[in-house]
């Protein structure tokens, strides 16, 4: 497997590197470098969001309600895609999305790997 070397994010370029490595490691994560590297870029990526973006992070739960109102979705859309029986669970924030569980919403859905893991 390939594993891009880890750098700073000192610009916007480094920035949407960043995004897209992230984004690709969401689609191919198979092996515990690959989630090393994963973890890595995102506390990057969020380091970098909270310094540069007045507007801060849109927190996961924000997301998900926003894209299942735009779409017309409902808890039991939720329940569906990521096979759970208690969606508000997620909605309510007493518990996390997992990692399968954002690379899900991510792929499926379209929210962004770095709103999902905020």
């Amino acid at each position: 497997m390939f594993m891009a070397q880890i750098k700073p994010i000192n610009d916007v370029y480094d920035y949407r590197r960043a995004i897209v490595r992230i984004a690709v490691l969401m689609d191919e994560m198979s092996d515990d470098r690959e989630n090393d590297e994963f973890e890595i870029l995102s506390i990057l990526v969020e380091a970098y969001e909270e310094k540069h973006f007045s507007m801060g992070i849109v927190d996961p739960v924000t997301a998900i309600e926003f894209v299942m109102e735009q779409k017309g979705f409902d808890h039991n859309d939720l329940a569906m895609i990521l096979d759970v029986k208690k969606p508000e669970d997620i909605l309510n924030g007493s518990r996390s999305l997992s990692i399968s569980e954002a690379r899900i919403l991510h792929k499926e859905w379209g929210i962004p790997a770095d709103t999902l893991l905020a």
